[in-house]
């Protein structure tokens, strides 16, 4: 897509957190009118998206762009600008809208899995209510290295959008906490969950559940695709719509 004069999608990063909001360097500003300002226009920014330079660019790219870090050999870096992310990220809005499915042939190393595991799957987890997901792969290999990459994101979250977890191992994360009281503890939160699962022998270990996103980690690794495909399919429908 054509840019224009002033393109910035990742106005964070470029310009970095203005000390009056910046709570890791001073945790007196939480609270203040201006910390509250300033995280209440980039929240807006994560759910409803960012006009800059003549260019839409989705919320969930937007988050990917400006707060997501990644552990490297190099150090801790932010994601670089790359065209194909963002096409990735029109194409699973577009994909949501109309109750589509994608099916990614992409070389290695193409940063997929790191952009896929940002905006949509701690996209939903850490945006949305009521929010289920599953990361599937045909070796249990695959879904923990897609796990491993959310876990090291995650912990290096701001902590204006950080999540706390009432369940949080190999197969199933659950956002919320609880509140103790003389009557014991309750559970509070969204309780969104990321179920993660490794399909080689059952296909099945979806079924039964209702999910807003599936992500078939490494599917060309799948013994048994077609049957997973299948008896997954049923997760994401709400009657006949998807």
């Amino acid at each position: 897509p054509f840019k224009g004069k002033n393109f910035c999608p990742n106005p964070i990063v470029k310009f970095g957190i203005p000390k009056y909001a910046d709570s890791r360097l001073n945790k007196k500003v939480i609270g203040t009118p201006a910390h509250d300002e300033f995280w209440s226009a980039e929240l807006y920014k994560c759910i409803h998206g960012h006009q800059t330079g003549g260019l839409f660019i989705p919320a969930r790219f937007y988050y990917y762009m400006n707060f997501n870090s990644m552990a490297t050999i190099n150090g801790i870096i932010n994601p670089d600008f790359v065209d194909l992310h963002l096409e990735l990220a029109y194409l699973i809005d577009y994909a949501k809208a109309n109750g589509k499915n994608i099916l990614c042939a992409k070389k290695r190393r193409a940063g997929i899995s790191e952009a896929t595991q940002k905006m949509v799957v701690d996209y939903g987890w850490r945006f949305s209510q009521s929010y289920q997901a599953g990361v599937a792969a045909g070796q249990d290999i695959y879904a923990q290295d897609f796990m491993k990459k959310w876990r090291s994101a995650d912990s290096l979250i701001v902590p204006e959008f950080r999540t706390k977890k009432l369940v949080n191992n190999d197969d199933e994360v659950v956002a919320g906490y609880e509140i103790r009281n003389d009557d014991g503890a309750n559970e509070e939160g969204t309780k969104n969950t990321i179920y993660v699962r490794t399909m080689f022998k059952n296909p099945n270990l979806f079924k039964g559940l209702f999910l807003n996103d599936i992500i078939a980690e490494e599917a060309g690794e799948f013994e048994k695709l077609k049957e997973f495909y299948g008896a997954s399919l049923a997760c994401l429908k709400d009657g006949n719509k998807q």
